[in-house]
């Protein structure tokens, strides 16, 4: 996909924002968690805005999504949810977190 990085990190906020009005936490649950785990991702690598408020951002969503996978998701799928897990106590650590 030809493009700047920083675009289609933009492009992907969107998608992800989108994707979450049709997958709900009265819906499809599994697939609400990834969504806000992507987001928070994309959240962290975003090269435009205040970064301190895109990480902001990213913890917000990446602790909607360990919520999710923790309360609904079976432990089969609980390797994808350490992924975050690992990523947020990152951000917290390296002072990017707000405790």
């Amino acid at each position: 996909m030809p493009g700047k990085r920083s675009d289609h990190i933009e492009a992907a906020i969107v998608a992800y924002t989108e994707a979450l009005q049709v997958y709900t936490l009265k819906g499809n649950h599994a697939n609400c968690a990834m969504v806000q785990g992507n987001l928070g991702v994309a959240y962290i690598t975003r090269m435009v805005g205040n970064s301190v408020e895109n990480q902001e951002q990213a913890i917000i969503y990446l602790k909607m999504s360990l919520q999710t996978y923790t309360i609904t998701v079976s432990s089969q799928r609980f390797g994808e949810s350490s992924t975050y897990d690992m990523v947020l106590r990152h951000a917290v650590s390296t002072g990017m977190g707000p405790y």
